[in-house]
This record gives C-alpha cells, structure tokens and sequence, in this order.
C-alpha cells in the first residue's frame, strides 16, 4: 500500500474546520437577519399605528411637543 502525504491529513483537518465556521457565519447571519426583519416588521406597525390615530389624539400629541 502506498503512504498518504504527510500534508494530506492536516490539509483536510483544515479543510473541514473552514467548513465548519463557514457554516456557522453563515447560521449567524441567517438568525440576525430574521431578527432584523421582525424588528422592522414591529417598527411599521408601530408607525401605522400612530398614524391611525384619531386627530384630536394627534392634535394633543403635537401640544405637548410644542410646549417643551
């Protein structure tokens, strides 16, 4: 039988570690974007609803900016 290359197993280690974080950037990138994307998603409904509000609420709301 012929010897494997001294170089051949620590390149495959290698290999398999580079895998292995390659995997895992990109499982925290796909989790922080779903967090970004819920974060978003609750941003714009917050904004709709302050833009539904009734106008006398609204009206209140500006006062109260004003007087500050």
């Amino acid at each position: 039988m012929d010897e494997m290359s001294s170089t051949v197993v620590p390149l495959g280690v290698l290999a398999i570690l580079f895998a292995c974080i390659a995997f895992l950037v990109i499982i925290k990138k796909a989790i922080q974007a779903r967090e970004d994307d819920e974060f978003i998603q609750s941003r714009m409904a917050e904004i709709r609803a302050q833009k539904n509000r009734p106008l006398i609420e609204q009206k209140r709301k500006l006062d109260e900016l004003l007087k500050k």
